[in-house]
């Protein structure tokens, strides 16, 4: 029976289920599909089983991969990254990143894979393989990769059992083929009681508010819980959220002006910074890996403090920063879009979709001809509205099939030389996530669907910067 820590809260029944599936003894020749949203612990707990059975003094081998953290375009590379990792290859600068086996087919790749088996096998006693990876979905894309690997059992007769792990269900991966389908393990949302749990667990640590922490705390969980919970069932997002608003919530503690068991008044000083972080939800406004120690002060003054300018609270129920601001040039408000988060975070991909989604939303269907393509101009309007001009009008809608013009049209050639081609639905619903975009209205086709473009310009210029686009020179 594989024993692991008490911490894995709310998955009790996805182990047992897990557990009995991967044991040696119970290995049955098919594959293990684990799926779920993201945060729901799936990674967490298989690498855990994996290394549980590991380690209990036997020689069993295991390989874990993300699909996502290796460059492949062909099986050969993702054969090899499987052998290195069994073998305990470790792939460095001494060794020239060089992997000691060659798999240019799928023979070669079961070949090796016996030859590791047999070499590690006590006699009389089978050792079991385990090979996790993450991010399956991706091996669609690879040339005969899932049916190789959901076949590895009956082409090699050895026991190794295959763990593929996936935030999609299994009918978007499977295709026209006779291999038996997975044993399917579902990896549900966490519930409200779970999230409780697991955020109790681990306290944002505060110096100044050692002797009331405890309680502090737990009556934050719950306000935190209770508040976004029903729109956020990412468990990383909410520990980004409590780490950082956490140091809020312990202020008017900390200033004494508020008891620590007077829970409505603390609910009330907090209630203006809730509704501001629905927001950014998701977009993660605040400094990463920094820790929140000091006073209020310190938290405000500090570089790269956890907790935003306009999050501090001076009085309950009053911001810094809440009163309007001065309007700004274009130029201070591209200085200030670089210290936003989101300029590195997007990938290139998407920037270039968020800028051509601009361009459509505030530059008129006439004037394409002359910013996009190569005619003579000299016969074509020109539009005469500067870039800082965007920001006092209205964005107008613009359909999907203009927006993918104005993408290709903008694409520069260290985009267009990349290997990586993107996939365009995927961008654009990344945007409206991300509340970059709004869809309008539907179309009677995917091509016909009408979206608005409300970023703010300072934004999309700091973005244009990073790519190598000149928003400005198109207004």
């Amino acid at each position: 029976m594989v024993f692991l820590p008490a911490n894995f809260i709310g998955r009790k029944r996805e182990i047992r289920l897990l557990t009995s599936l991967m044991r040696p003894e119970a290995l049955q020749g098919r594959a293990i599909f684990v799926f779920g949203n993201t945060s729901t612990g799936k990674t967490t707990v298989v690498k855990a089983i994996v290394d549980e059975l590991t380690d209990r003094g036997t020689s069993a081998k295991s390989a874990y991969l993300n699909a996502t953290e290796v460059s492949f375009q062909s099986p050969k590379r993702l054969y090899e990254i499987v052998l290195s990792k069994l073998a305990g290859h470790q792939l460095c600068a001494a060794n020239d990143y060089t992997c000691p086996f060659v798999c240019d087919t799928a023979a070669e790749f079961c070949h090796h894979l016996v030859a590791l088996h047999n070499d590690d096998t006590v006699t009389g006693h089978e050792c079991p393989m385990y090979i996790v990876i993450d991010r399956a979905e991706r091996l669609r894309h690879i040339d005969g990769a899932l049916n190789t690997f959901l076949r590895l059992p009956e082409l090699t007769g050895i026991p190794v059992c295959i763990v593929l792990i996936s935030t999609a269900v299994w009918d978007c991966l499977q295709g026209i083929s006779t291999v038996p389908d997975p044993f399917q393990v579902h990896f549900p949302n966490y519930t409200r009681e779970s999230f409780q749990n697991i955020l109790g667990q681990n306290p944002v640590e505060i110096p100044d508010v050692d002797i009331h922490h405890k309680e502090l705390w737990v009556s934050f969980v719950l306000m935190l819980v209770d508040n976004y919970a029903s729109v956020c069932n990412d468990l990383h997002e909410l520990q980004h959220l409590a780490q950082s608003l956490f140091p809020l919530y312990c202020q008017p503690v900390i200033r004494g002006e508020v008891q620590p068991d007077n829970i409505p008044q603390l609910y009330t000083a907090m209630t203006p910074v809730l509704k501001k972080v629905f927001e950014t939800l998701y977009l993660h406004e605040s400094a990463p890996g920094t820790e929140a120690t000091g006073t209020p002060a310190q938290l405000h003054e500090a570089p790269g403090s956890l907790v935003p300018e306009r999050y501090i609270v001076n009085a309950p129920g009053t911001l810094v920063g809440s009163a309007p601001k001065k309007q700004r040039t274009a130029a201070e408000g591209a200085d200030d879009g670089m210290g936003c988060p989101i300029v590195g975070a997007l990938p290139m991909y998407t920037k270039y979709m968020l800028i051509a989604g601009y361009l459509a939303s505030y530059l008129p269907t006439r004037l394409d001809l002359r910013n996009f393509t190569q005619l003579d101009k000299r016969n074509i309007s020109k539009n005469t509205m500067a870039a800082s001009d965007a920001a006092n009008i209205e964005p107008k809608p613009f359909t999907a099939d203009r927006l993918m013009a104005v993408f290709q049209a903008i694409l520069t050639n260290e985009a267009i030389e990349t290997d990586v081609f993107p996939d365009e639905c995927l961008q654009v619903s990344s945007l409206v996530a991300l509340a970059l975009f709004v869809k309008v209205s539907p179309g009677p086709t995917l091509h016909l669907v009408r979206y608005k473009c409300i970023a703010e310009p300072a934004i999309v210029i700091a973005v244009g910067d990073s790519v190598r686009v000149d928003v400005r020179k198109y207004f």
